[in-house]
């Protein structure tokens, strides 16, 4: 919902921030699932690169958006 919201928002960056703790929370999420053994390492590698490719869109998004933003 906060990626949808920051697509038709004006100034996105709020949005994309809050998207980007949501990320880290799930971060934490996944690797703490991975400890207690809920989740395979297999399991945890194929998140771990997928959660880090949305990372990397939603960073250059940001920068994108910082720029475009009215200070």
């Amino acid at each position: 919902a906060l990626l949808l919201s920051a697509k038709y928002a004006k100034e996105k960056v709020a949005f994309l921030n809050d998207a980007n703790l949501e990320l880290e929370i799930l971060r934490f999420q996944v690797r703490l699932a991975k400890d207690l053994r809920a989740i395979s390492v297999d399991s945890h590698g194929h998140a771990t690169k997928l959660m880090l490719d949305i990372g990397s869109q939603i960073g250059g998004w940001t920068k994108s958006a910082f720029r475009a933003e009215p200070i």
